[in-house]
């Protein structure tokens, strides 16, 4: 996969104050990939989420998406057209008193001809199962289905990458697997970049990448069965383990011989039944 978007050492602070909240971050996202941030609060994941789509820009060091250098001006406007931010609190982000009407506002700004926005609001409220809800009173819907309406705004910008700002967080388990389930498609069947920042282990899983920040920097990155395999990295970054991870670990612990790369239930239940067959580790 090509390099969609480049952050070379990146520090950023407000005017003002003495604290880098960005301090020397690298990193790069490949078109296409699904990364996931994590981190405690306050270690500058929902920062440099803003600086994706240069709402903010770097105090020292470059950002470049898809070869764009943010902190220039006159990219700013294309760079807002293929990033898109989704925020935490879908209602910060609901404008209109129609669901059609607050997902063609987007389209609207960029001055795109009426005959492509209507093609566009259908679309995008296709792509994320909301079209049969295009006449319904935004208010009116559960909490999941208002995060799956702004994420339909940003679909009908065509962005090549959109960013979700720990937008699941606020849902309950129904709504936060509609969300899942919305940006999964859209990454799997349409190819859009995701950048996921969230606190929920079991989405981290879902990803091609894991990044790990702390203190204003990256601790560490790779795929996440690399990543939940190291219970030290992630106990010292305030992280919980997934609950397989945790089984797995606390009966190694008691010396049983197990791998603790099993993701998820399922995996972890064919290890143990591995093990306790008498078979070698799956992973």
């Amino acid at each position: 996969m090509e390099s969609f978007i480049n952050i070379n050492n990146v520090k950023f602070k407000y005017e003002g104050s003495d604290t880098f909240i960005l301090d020397g971050i690298n990193t790069e996202i490949k078109k296409g990939e699904f990364t996931v941030i994590l981190g405690r609060n306050g270690c500058g994941k929902s920062t440099l989420a803003k600086h994706l789509n240069a709402i903010l820009t770097s105090s020292e060091g470059n950002i470049f998406i898809d070869g764009l250098n943010s902190s220039e001006e006159k990219n700013v406007y294309e760079i807002r057209k293929k990033v898109g931010l989704i925020l935490q609190n879908p209602d910060n982000q609901i404008v209109a008193g129609v669901v059609e009407e607050d997902v063609a506002f987007g389209p609207e700004n960029l001055c795109i001809p009426a005959d492509e926005i209507r093609k566009r609001v259908d679309n995008a409220l296709k792509a994320v199962r909301m079209y049969e809800y295009k006449d319904k009173a935004p208010y009116k819907l559960s909490g999941g289905q208002k995060q799956r309406v702004a994420i339909a705004g940003v679909l009908a910008m065509k962005p090549e990458c959109i960013v979700l700002d720990e937008a699941t967080s606020m849902l309950d388990p129904e709504g936060r697997e509609e969300v899942m389930e919305t940006i999964l498609r859209l990454n799997r069947e349409q190819n859009t970049t995701i950048v996921l920042i969230t606190h929920y282990m079991d989405e981290a899983i879902m990803a091609d990448k894991v990044i790990i920040m702390d203190k204003g920097k990256i601790k560490t990155e790779g795929k996440p069965r690399e990543i939940f395999t190291d219970v030290s990295i992630l106990k010292d970054s305030g992280l919980a383990l997934t609950q397989s991870t945790e089984l797995l670990y606390k009966l190694k612990k008691r010396g049983y011989n197990l791998s603790l790369k099993a993701l998820n239930e399922e995996e972890c239940a064919k290890e143990i039944i591995n093990f306790l067959e008498g078979k070698e580790c799956l992973y």
